[in-house]
């Protein structure tokens, strides 16, 4: 063994060199890895709270629409009906894009009520049903997830009683009870 590393020792030298130089190698690749790792966790985080402020104006808009100012205001209507609408369709493309993401199962329960919400204003009282009835069992399943999120506790509450209230409207008093 001795003779062969005497005879080969260039060869030798060289896969030394070329295993510090792979070793070398993977430990700049492993630090730009996780430069990049941690800038692309620091834009998502810095996504999920643009989205959170998106959603909080688009629900501050959808509250001043329809709110008591909002009713008394003369000529109002058509424009009231053009801007629900687009809250309809910006909820309805939310759903679309993340309606399978179990990460946004409480995001999907919100929108439901909010779309509940909205088409009790534009009086497609079937369609408000549903969507009460869709947040309804998610906030369900989520208040039985986490049972300490009293969050989730009040906004099923809300559901409830938003859904009791659309059921006496169109006169279905038996499931308004039982709901």
């Amino acid at each position: 063994c001795s003779r062969w590393t005497r005879r080969h020792r260039r060869l030798i030298n060289t896969a030394a060199l070329l295993m510090l130089l792979a070793t070398v190698g993977l430990g700049i690749g492993n630090r730009l890895l996780d430069n990049a790792r941690q800038r692309t966790e620091k834009q998502k985080e810095n996504a999920e709270t643009d989205f959170q402020e998106a959603r909080s104006v688009i629900e501050g808009l959808s509250l001043g629409i329809h709110g008591e100012e909002a009713r008394q205001l003369v000529g109002f209507k058509p424009l009231q009906h053009q801007l629900t609408q687009q809250l309809l369709d910006f909820y309805l493309y939310f759903l679309e894009k993340h309606r399978d993401e179990p990460a946004f199962r409480a995001e999907i329960a919100d929108v439901h009520y909010q779309l509940g919400i909205l088409t009790t204003e534009l009086e497609t009282l079937d369609s408000a049903r549903l969507h009460f009835e869709n947040s309804l069992k998610l906030f369900l399943q989520l208040s039985r997830n986490e049972p300490g999120n009293k969050s989730h506790s009040r906004k099923l509450s809300r559901c409830y009683n938003n859904l009791g209230n659309l059921l006496q409207r169109t006169g279905n008093l038996p499931d308004a009870e039982s709901h």
